[in-house]
């Protein structure tokens, strides 16, 4: 049976090993300092002690929350009870934190046509992400 727990410093690097498996080898994961509480602020679904999906919900300056770096185990599959699962767990934590809506960023097919499942607006397929340090 499925569960969801907050990450731990531990599951990092295994969560960085997937964001490696799908965005490609030279990918440079975010760093634990730039996730939410060090990292031990993202959301993770795990079925019998194995991880099946990861996200970090962030909050911003307005009522609108970032649901960043969603990944899933590429050695895993999830039923779709268990995505609905997850998925709500991370809109629910948003809507607790006094967020009225949500965005977040991706490219995949899979997970655009699941977002329209939960009523997420999908204005353009393609996009670019920019990141740069500010120093």
């Amino acid at each position: 049976m499925a569960k969801i727990r907050t990450t731990k410093s531990h599951d990092l690097p295994i969560i960085a090993n997937w964001w490696k498996h799908w965005e490609g080898k030279d990918y440079i994961p975010v760093s634990r300092d730039e996730l939410p509480n060090g990292g031990t602020g993202g959301i993770v679904i795990e079925r019998d002690g194995q991880m099946l999906a990861a996200a970090f919900p962030y909050m911003t300056n307005s009522k609108m929350g970032y649901l960043g770096y969603l990944v899933r185990n590429p050695e895993m599959e999830y039923t779709p009870e268990e995505q609905e699962m997850f998925v709500r767990e991370c809109l629910l934590t948003l809507k607790k934190w006094g967020c009225t809506s949500c965005f977040l960023t991706t490219k995949l097919d899979g997970v655009i046509k699941k977002l329209k499942q939960y009523e997420f607006v999908v204005t353009k397929k393609e996009f670019a992400i920019g990141y740069c340090k500010l120093a």
